[in-house]
C-alpha cells in the first residue's frame, strides 16, 4: 500500500502499518513512553555529543513499516545525495570530487535531524499524497518533541525528503560551476570555483536548515583534499593517512606478537574480543574503500 491510497482514512492507516487505532493514539498521546535517549560522544577528543533515541514496541514496528513504505520516495531524489541510500556510501560521496580539484569546500549542517520540525516532516506526506490528517498522524508519529529524532528506521529517509529542497537549491544555484554532494549533514562542493560561506548561507535562507559554526573548510589542490574523511587528490578516493598508520602498526605487531596481541596494543583495548572485533570493523571499512596491500595482509592476519 502507498500513501497516495491513504488519503485521510484511519482505518486504511492501521491496516497499512498493521497496528490497531490504540497503538497510533498511544504514541501520539505519549511517545515519551516509547522513546529513550541515548548520548553518544561523536569522536575522541570532541566534546560534542550526539543524541539518539532508542525506538520500543508497539512503536518501533510502525517506525519500520514506515521506512519500509518510504523505499519508493528515493527513486524521486537527487543523485548528489549519497548518504542513507542503498549503493551509495562514504566512497560515491567522495568519487565526484576526485582528481584534485582547484578548490574545495567542505561545511556541516547544524543539528541535521534536530532542525527538521513535525511541520516539515508533515510536508513531505502530503507531497507523497496522504490526506491532512493522516499526514499529521504520520508526522507525530515520525517526531519527538516535535523534532525528528534520530536513531529512527524512518528518520534518515524523512530527513532526506526534507533536504531534498537544498539538493535542488545548490544544484540550481551552482551546478555549472561545481559538483555538489551530499552525505547526511555534510556538503561539499569542487571545481575550478567553489562557494564562500555566505554564499552557501544565503542558499539555505528560509529552510530549516543552518551551517554548523566553524565548519566551513576551503581547500584548494595540493593542500590534503578530504570528502567525508576520504582523500580525494588522486583519480579515486583513498584511506586517510591515520587509517594506514593504524593498519601498518597492526602488521608490525602481529610481527612480534599474535594476532589477538596486535589487536589489543594497536586499539589500546584490553578486553580481546572487543580489540579483535574492532580491528575487522575497521578492516572491512577500509577494504570497501580501498583494497591496498596493508589492507589484504591485515585481513590476512585475522583471516578474513
Amino acid at each position: 500500500m502507498d500513501f497516495v491510497s491513504l488519503n485521510d482514512n484511519l482505518d486504511l492507516l492501521c491496516a497499512a502499518l498493521r497496528c490497531s487505532p490504540e497503538v497510533i493514539y498511544k504514541a501520539v498521546k505519549n511517545p515519551e513512553h516509547y522513546y529513550e535517549i541515548l548520548r553518544i560522544r561523536r569522536r575522541r577528543r570532541s566534546r560534542r555529543v550526539r543524541e539518539v533515541v532508542k525506538v520500543k514496541d508497539p512503536l518501533r514496528k510502525v517506525h519500520r513499516t514506515i521506512a519500509l513504505m518510504l523505499k519508493s520516495a528515493a527513486v524521486g531524489l537527487s543523485d548528489s545525495v549519497h548518504g542513507f541510500r542503498p549503493d551509495r556510501s562514504i566512497r560515491t560521496n567522495a568519487q565526484g570530487h576526485c582528481g584534485g580539484r582547484s578548490h574545495l569546500v567542505n561545511v556541516d549542517l547544524e543539528n541535521f535531524f534536530g532542525s527538521i520540525e513535525l511541520a516539515e516532516v508533515r510536508a513531505v506526506f502530503k507531497q507523497l499524497g496522504c490526506g491532512p490528517q493522516i499526514s499529521l498522524a504520520l508526522a507525530r508519529l515520525c517526531t519527538y518533541e516535535n523534532k525528528l529524532p534520530q536513531g529512527t528506521r524512518c528518520s534518515p529517509m524523512l530527513a532526506n525528503l526534507v533536504a531534498a529542497e537544498i539538493d535542488r537549491r545548490f544544484v540550481e544555484a551552482w551546478g555549472g560551476n561545481c559538483t555538489y554532494t551530499r552525505y547526511a549533514d555534510d556538503l561539499s562542493f569542487s571545481g575550478e570555483w567553489a562557494p564562500s560561506e555566505q554564499e552557501i548561507i544565503a542558499v539555505l535562507r528560509d529552510t530549516c536548515f543552518r551551517v554548523r559554526g566553524g565548519s566551513y573548510r576551503h581547500v584548494l589542490r595540493g593542500g590534503g583534499q578530504y570528502v567525508t574523511g576520504l582523500f580525494v587528490g588522486s583519480a579515486t578516493p583513498r584511506l586517510p593517512r591515520r587509517t594506514r598508520r593504524i593498519l601498518e602498526r597492526f602488521v608490525y605487531y602481529s610481527e612480534r606478537y599474535d594476532a589477538v596481541s596486535a589487536a589489543q596494543r594497536t586499539t589500546r583495548k584490553t578486553n580481546t574480543q572487543e580489540a579483535v572485533a574492532h580491528m575487522r570493523g575497521l578492516l572491512g571499512w577500509a577494504k570497501s574503500i580501498e583494497a591496498t596491500p596493508i589492507v589484504e595482509r591485515a585481513r590476512a592476519i585475522l583471516s578474513l
